[in-house]
């Protein structure tokens, strides 16, 4: 299952130029760049539809992709039962999610596996997940300019990984009626369905994103399953601001775990 994550050593202290800070109404403190990859909205509505799937859970949940471990350690904060694999390519994200689990003090339950999604055979077992989350890179490579910063280039578009290599990486990972949980832009969301569907994922539940009430949806959350045969659910639509440009309830309920 990987590594255990240490709970000393030099690489424990947070990497120069980084800052802390705060998720969950405090509940969560995060080391992140000041500079380069950094998480958004985008991660916290994930972790919180990704929960939805089972309110209560209690089994091992792995995070592909996890950046500085936001993902993974939200649901760690609301799962006190889950236990929490993070997996990221880039080393200074990985040694970040490290001093995040330390930080929060989950070493308990939370691992950190620093590789890459498609070598992962010698780190994690097939069929070891019963969730896997991911808020991966949005972007096909070559479509429009990279990000001159690397690692903020790898996080935001598919250099590193491409959508066909996620899924047959978490439809190795879930065992058999295990979730995938991830957010996407809305015009990639017939590929996403696709994708699943090639690698024996069903897509079980999809919530369009809305930035305004009057704009058309920019993001999706859609949750697969595998090895199921369960129809589709249209959720209604999650709107992030109200007319007023503030957090809609919704919104701020997620934003504060709540």
């Amino acid at each position: 299952m990987g590594k255990k994550c240490s709970v000393a050593g030099p690489d424990l202290s947070p990497p120069e130029g980084c800052k802390k800070d705060h998720a969950l109404s405090g509940r969560l403190s995060l080391w992140q760049p000041r500079h380069g990859y950094r998480f958004s909205v985008d991660a916290l509505l994930l972790a919180s539809f990704a929960q939805g799937a089972d309110p209560a859970w209690r089994g091992a949940v792995v995070d592909l992709g996890a950046g500085c471990g936001v993902v993974g350690l939200a649901l760690a904060a609301r799962l006190p039962g889950a236990r929490v694999i993070l997996v990221e390519l880039q080393p200074r994200l990985a040694r970040i999610c490290r001093v995040n689990v330390q930080e929060n003090g989950m070493a308990d339950r939370v691992e950190v596996v620093e590789g890459d999604l498609r070598s992962l055979k010698g780190h994690l077992e097939g069929d070891c997940a019963d969730l896997v989350v991911s808020n991966p890179p949005f972007r096909p490579a070559g479509s429009g300019r990279h990000s001159p910063n690397r690692e903020r280039a790898v996080a935001n578009m598919e250099l590193e990984v491409t959508l066909p290599v996620l899924m047959a990486s978490a439809a190795r990972l879930l065992r058999p009626r295990g979730y995938l949980a991830v957010i996407y832009p809305a015009e990639r969301c017939v590929e996403v369905c696709d994708a699943m569907a090639h690698h024996g994922l069903r897509p079980v539940r999809l919530r369009p994103v809305h930035p305004l009430p009057d704009r058309t949806a920019r993001r999706v959350l859609l949750l697969g399953r595998k090895g199921v045969s369960d129809p589709l659910v249209l959720e209604p639509p999650l709107v992030i601001h109200g007319s007023e440009g503030v957090y809609t309830a919704e919104t701020a309920r997620i934003l504060e775990g709540r």
